[in-house]
């Protein structure tokens, strides 16, 4: 979970770290915590698992893919850096672009950056309309 984000923004959004009853706790501890118990209460164990075994399956050769694609990626993600989405337009046989963002919130900016990403999705979207025409 901690590197879905930036350290900044762990930094600015959290305190630094404190000795409670003996032991160091960081503040983002509770952030974890609460996060975890929200996915819990909404997420069964059998479709975690699901979830968990489909992405571990997933295979697609991008040499086969032959449709434009508009890749996202952001400078800061930590879990997908950006010398992956180089490789992947590389490898992509169809028409491909790269959008690059820069985002304190790291991996989390799909989720954050709704301005930059809704601008993105058009974009792409109007490309495909046009090219369908």
């Amino acid at each position: 979970m901690l590197s879905y984000r930036t350290p900044e923004e762990f930094a600015e959004r959290f305190g630094a770290a404190q000795v409670v009853d003996g032991r160091v706790r960081v503040a983002a501890e509770d952030y974890l915590d609460h996060c975890g118990n929200k996915y819990v209460a909404r997420t069964s164990p059998t479709a975690f698992l699901r979830l968990s075994e489909s992405i571990d399956l997933q295979q697609v050769d991008p040499s086969s893919i032959r449709a434009p694609v508009t890749v996202v990626a952001v400078t800061e993600d930590r879990l997908i850096p950006l010398s992956e989405s180089y490789d992947l337009i590389e490898r992509l046989r169809g028409e491909t672009r790269l959008r690059v963002l820069r985002s304190i919130y790291g991996h989390d900016a799909c989720l954050k950056e709704q301005a930059q990403i809704d601008t993105i999705l058009r974009e792409a979207l109007a490309d495909c309309t046009s090219v369908a025409a």
